[in-house]
């Protein structure tokens, strides 16, 4: 069985040049580990994902747009300046009642070398201009968030930590994003969507 990607990107992403967002949850939902490759998310296929439609609607919102009609503008260019990763390294089923042990059971070590395969793909990384963390903020993700942080700096990558990309915390999500973080969004976002590249479907 195959792990989970490293980083997931939407359609053709990877072949275009518009520059990025990465988006950082806490771990993908699964039984696998995350492995050193770039793989896909499809927000059609699972339309219910609470943290794909969060994310996609707080960039949606600063746009002035619905979310459905961003997600239509990165169904036409078969790409999105949304890239994802996760701060651990090991998935856990969202069926799991209590995560707490699972994630404090993973050694510092996985994690330093979890955080440094993030930032070993300059194809993709070089085209970040911000990185979200999101939810984050507990003790058991110190570890990780640190290193992000500190690879983030090395980058100069600006990095906004924000609340779990949740639809119940959408208000506090927008509460935390200072004029900067709206203003660099929009640059990031207007710049693909004024993108002559058009990968082929």
């Amino acid at each position: 069985m195959q792990g989970h990607p490293l980083l997931s990107v939407f359609e053709h992403t990877e072949q275009q040049n518009f520059p990025l967002i990465l988006v950082v949850g806490r771990e993908p939902n699964g039984n696998t580990k995350m492995e050193r490759f770039v793989g896909h998310y499809d927000f059609r296929q699972y339309p219910r994902c609470g943290f794909w439609n969060t994310s996609y609607g707080m960039v949606a919102h600063i746009m002035g747009l619905p979310t459905w009609q961003l997600k239509q503008y990165c169904v036409e260019r078969h790409g999105s300046p949304i890239v994802y990763t996760d701060a651990l390294p090991q998935c856990i089923e969202n069926a799991e009642g209590n995560k707490w042990p699972a994630r404090w059971a993973i050694e510092p070590k996985d994690i330093a070398r979890h955080v440094t395969n993030i930032f070993s793909f300059p194809h993709l990384i070089d085209r970040v201009r911000l990185v979200v963390l999101s939810g984050l903020e507990h003790e058991v993700f110190a570890t990780s968030r640190t290193l992000i942080m500190e690879s983030c700096g090395k980058h100069t990558l600006p990095v906004v930590c924000l609340p779990f990309f949740h639809g119940m915390n959408a208000r506090k999500i927008r509460a935390g994003l200072s004029g900067d973080n709206c203003q660099l969004i929009r640059e990031i976002v207007g710049s693909f969507l004024t993108s002559n590249q058009m990968a082929n479907g």
